[in-house]
């Protein structure tokens, strides 16, 4: 069996300037502007009634230093059913008026971080752009 190798000078000095203190903040801000564009979506296409669904829509981005994750999901419960799954997951349900009225509700949460990546696409730009400023490049 033959073995490939490859050096790659400077890596230790990269590595090293990889510290968490460097990374975290762009990072963080970056996950933080995605999953802010994702609620944004997703309480666009929240079904309106009271608007509780739609105030209900939340984002968390972890704490940690740095941070390696954001999620956005809905705090609405009535009665053990659990409203926001239902309307995402079910083709039952359409929205009655607004600018989606006679479309599915299906999807309404679940697809928004799809429908969120071409703007997500450009905060990479700006993560990158960050994070070489953040280094000293």
């Amino acid at each position: 069996m033959s073995t490939v190798s490859y050096t790659v000078e400077g890596l230790e000095e990269a590595i090293r300037q990889l510290s968490s203190e460097k990374i975290a903040k762009p990072i963080r801000d970056f996950l933080t502007k995605a999953i802010i564009t994702v609620q944004g979506l997703a309480r666009e296409r929240a079904a309106v009634d009271t608007g509780r669904m739609r105030q209900a829509v939340t984002y968390e981005v972890d704490s940690a230093s740095p941070p390696l994750w954001a999620k956005v999901g809905v705090n609405v419960n009535r009665g053990g059913f659990d409203y926001p799954a239902a309307l995402d997951e079910s083709e039952r349900y359409h929205y009655a008026a607004g600018p989606f009225a006679g479309e599915e509700t299906k999807g309404w949460l679940s697809e928004a971080p799809k429908e969120a990546g071409s703007e997500i696409d450009g905060f990479l730009g700006e993560l990158e752009d960050e994070l070489v400023e953040s280094l000293g490049g």
